[in-house]
């Protein structure tokens, strides 16, 4: 497995103690008939920015941009209601 890697602004980022962790991972379906795209939450990062940064990439309307953060935020609190406390 390859050290390097990108995190979500796209810079290159090296495995070690400033590596960005992802909390998540979602497959996201664009458009009929393209393959899907995946939107990654990290740690440190609002899922306003996540959906943001995601939806600019890929040239998706605002009205996109808050699907994609409710259904972050939905993911988010299951994922914590699964955590053992």
């Amino acid at each position: 497995m390859s050290d390097e890697l990108r995190n979500y602004d796209g810079n290159m980022c090296f495995d070690g103690p400033d590596m960005l962790v992802p909390l998540l991972h979602v497959d996201v379906n664009i458009a009929p008939g393209e393959p899907l795209q995946r939107l990654s939450l990290y740690e440190g990062q609002s899922v306003y920015e996540a959906a943001t940064e995601f939806a600019e990439k890929h040239g998706l309307s605002p009205g996109m941009v808050q699907r994609l953060q409710g259904m972050l935020e939905e993911l988010v609190l299951r994922q914590q209601q699964l955590q053992p406390q």
